[in-house]
């Protein structure tokens, strides 16, 4: 499978896992991610909630967004989502248009991500709710939040880079989610003691569009 990796240079937290993985890479480790798949980096001037299209000039199956989080709690967080916008479009994207998840490759780097967090940090799913929605490659965020301090911190780059070049996905039970929290309590801890693998989810119990 052909992965790309991709940051925006303008992304403090981008940057910072993009540099831990390729030093982990230079290192020669053992990661399943680059023993069992073509690896690609890419980085982009712009958010990378505003890059609907970008699977037409990057040759890949499988998109990773390597992002920072932000929020007004400040909470240390370590998260992976899909995009999509399930009513406006406030964050990039498009109104009312679903991204192609990727629910097991998720499910792998979130136990990951469980295993590798530096103490204080919060681990979970989030609900979908940014941009980019126009794709047709499936595809992720894995962010750290969710202050300029946590961006920058090295353990939590380096926590994200393992748990990407860890990731081996396992057959998964791929499910949809409505209503809880915006960072998907419920789902996270089904997926963190289960197969049960969450695709997209929203807030309200309403019907997928």
């Amino acid at each position: 499978m052909r992965i790309a990796l991709i940051n925006s240079q303008q992304d403090v937290a981008g940057v910072n896992i993009k540099n831990h993985l390729q030093t982990l890479l230079a290192a020669g480790g053992r990661w399943p991610l680059a023993e069992q798949h073509e690896l690609t980096f890419y980085e982009v001037a712009g958010r990378l909630i505003h890059q609907d299209l970008i699977d037409e000039k990057v040759d890949a199956d499988l998109i990773l967004f390597i992002s920072r989080h932000a929020s007004v709690h400040q909470t240390p967080a370590l998260t992976v989502h899909v995009t999509g916008n399930y009513e406006g479009a406030d964050l990039g994207g498009e109104p009312g248009r679903l991204a192609p998840a990727a629910p097991a490759w998720m499910h792998a780097i979130l136990g990951n991500l469980a295993a590798r967090a530096p103490e204080g940090y919060r681990v979970s799913y989030e609900v979908t709710h940014h941009g980019p929605t126009e794709l047709s490659t499936p595809s992720l965020f894995v962010e750290i939040g969710s202050t300029a301090t946590e961006w920058a911190d090295p353990a939590a780059g380096r926590a994200v880079a393992e748990s990407i070049l860890a990731a081996e996905p396992q057959e998964t039970i791929n499910l949809l989610g409505f209503g809880g929290t915006h960072y998907a309590v419920r789902q996270t801890d089904i997926a963190l003691s289960s197969r049960g693998a969450f695709g997209t989810w929203s807030r309200r119990g309403r019907s997928v569009p």
